[in-house]
Order: C-alpha cells, then structure tokens, then sequence
C-alpha cells in the first residue's frame, strides 16, 4: 500500500529517520507505532506527558522503491 522510504521527523527530538515500507504496510501505522531511534520514543505511547504531543511523527518524505516482481 504505502511501499517506498519513508522519512520521518521524531515529534519528541526533531531527528530524521527513514523507514523502508513493503507491499502491505502503512505509513500512519509506523508514524504512530514505531520508535524514533534516536530517543526511542513512540508517539502513541506518550499519553501522559504533561505538554500534549501530536498522534505521530511528522512525515516530511517519500520516495518510491523499484518493484522486485517487475
């Protein structure tokens, strides 16, 4: 669904980081689920914090990968 690089801003530190996504994957799902590797953070677990934080990491890029079956 979403295949390609994905780049992501951290909504806790500000880092980019890519993520490569395959044929059945989705981008809202890892923007809110998966860890920033610079400060291990998921946004979806901060629901506590004190200043209240966006539902995801802020998609900034793509870039469409080549198909393997092609």
């Amino acid at each position: 669904m979403d295949r390609g690089l994905w780049t992501l801003k951290c909504q806790r530190c500000d880092e980019l980081f890519t993520l490569e996504l395959g044929d059945n994957e989705r981008i809202i799902e890892y923007a809110r689920n998966h860890p920033c590797p610079s400060c291990n953070e998921k946004p979806a677990a901060d629901s506590d914090a004190r200043e209240p934080v966006g539902q995801w990491h802020h998609v900034i890029g793509f870039r469409a990968t080549k198909d393997p079956r092609r």
